[in-house]
């Protein structure tokens, strides 16, 4: 069936618009379904078999009831290192409960081996993973740029912007719920606005208090979940249950953090990173020592945000959008035209602010996230190069090592032998 079977024609051509503006840019997937998650349509230079990957998901129907109930996108994280998105259908539709679906999305710091093992496991009779190409229908986008595609895509359907905080992220694995007076004794009411605290202990839920509000006293509650855990292991619970239950905490903490103040382009790298390191986890304390490292980290990350007095919003916005875009090489003209300053202006009141240039900002960033593709993926140095807008590899080579004090492929060497906190990658 035809797009014209289920929306007014002008709906469709801002579908049509949609599409032609984002698949000039990078290769992307649309999916239309019903309120059951049926595929109505697709596109057709695609395997649509690869949806089945995204409606088979755990939590699949409890998203699309989720999005129906809230008319808001959400970003679907599911354990195999993939993100969907998924969004209500326009107004103009000529039946209900119509969705539309957006990819699937691969991000730099998940293994493609890794990746491609786990889809052959879910659809073992897709043609693409029998034929060993599969990945070449998932698109590769950084995890804080899924959110910006988001936005755009919004925009464009809908003809107004999305507010970023509107946007919900829910994780395919679901955890036990918890009783309901461990939630009411941990400071929480049902009504009380915040994260979906379903499935956690009083200690866990009182940890994402903690960190919404950044208080330092955690010490003690942060090592009794990691017993409670620990209690777990001893009672028989699988480590590939705990890597999901873990991954969904993780994603919690990365809701809790953005509500905290800390930017949405940090929390979900860091979520994104450490989700990557559990899933690869090989033992109990290796998994539960990430845990540790996961939460400590969005902790000292929001306290570093909010004692940051001295950037002021304008400069904070551009930060933001450097990191954001750092894929698409952001100037200082860009910059410019995002607030409205001239480029001379907002030069120096960046330098005044922050104690680096414009351009000098965007090389470290560029060079701290070509440190997490070099440590986390088996991304080439050329691929990495090209990925971050230099124009040789060679000249990428001479920043990093200026940067670094190790050419790419010394520090690719050395992350296979040292602890990534240690070499100090965790910016996004």
């Amino acid at each position: 069936m035809s797009l014209q079977d289920y929306f007014t024609d002008d709906a469709v051509f801002r579908l049509n618009y949609c599409k032609r503006v984002l698949k000039s840019l990078i290769p992307i997937n649309f999916w239309l379904c019903d309120s059951k998650l049926n595929l109505l349509s697709y596109d057709e230079d695609i395997c649509y078999m690869i949806y089945d990957l995204f409606r088979e998901s755990q939590n699949a129907d409890q998203l699309a009831e989720a999005v129906a109930s809230s008319n808001t996108p959400y970003i679907f994280h599911q354990s195999l290192g993939l993100q969907w998105i998924a969004m209500p259908a326009l107004k103009n539709t000529k039946q209900e409960g119509l969705y539309l679906v957006l990819g699937p999305f691969q991000s730099a710091s998940v293994d493609p081996e890794m990746v491609a093992e786990e889809i052959g496991k879910r659809i073992p009779e897709c043609p693409n993973v029998k034929e060993g190409n599969i990945l070449s229908y998932i698109t590769f986008v950084p995890t804080s740029e899924v959110q910006h595609l988001l936005q755009s895509s919004w925009y464009v359907l809908n003809d107004e912007p999305c507010n970023p905080n509107t946007i919900c992220h829910m994780s395919e694995d679901a955890v036990i719920p918890a009783k309901a007076d461990e939630v009411e004794q941990a400071g929480f009411r049902p009504e009380e606005e915040g994260p979906d605290l379903s499935g956690l202990t009083a200690t866990q839920i009182l940890l994402l208090k903690y960190l919404r509000n950044s208080q330092s006293d955690y010490g003690n509650l942060l090592e009794t979940a990691l017993l409670e855990a620990t209690a777990k292991f001893s009672n028989g619970a699988s480590l590939e249950s705990a890597q999901y239950a873990a991954i969904n905490y993780v994603v919690l903490c990365s809701r809790a953090a953005t509500e905290g103040g800390l930017p949405p382009t940090i929390s979900y790298s860091i979520s994104d990173h450490f989700s990557n390191k559990i899933w690869k986890a090989t033992s109990s304390w290796d998994l539960l020592d990430w845990i540790r490292r996961a939460y400590q980290d969005f902790h000292s990350r929001i306290a570093d945000y909010r004692n940051n007095d001295r950037i002021s919003r304008t400069i904070q916005t551009c930060i933001d959008f450097i990191r954001m875009n750092i894929y698409n090489d952001p100037s200082v003209h860009d910059l410019a035209h995002l607030t409205g300053y001239t480029d001379y202006y907002l030069t120096r009141k960046f330098k005044k602010e922050t104690g680096v240039s414009v351009n000098s900002f965007i090389n470290s960033e560029k060079v701290a996230r070509a440190k997490i593709l070099l440590s986390t993926t088996h991304t080439s140095i050329s691929e990495i190069s090209n990925m971050l807008g230099y124009c040789s590899r060679s000249y990428f080579s001479t920043i990093f090592t200026k940067e670094t004090g190790h050419s790419p492929l010394e520090f690719r060497n050395l992350s296979d032998t040292s602890s990534l906190k240690d070499q100090g990658i965790y910016e996004p």
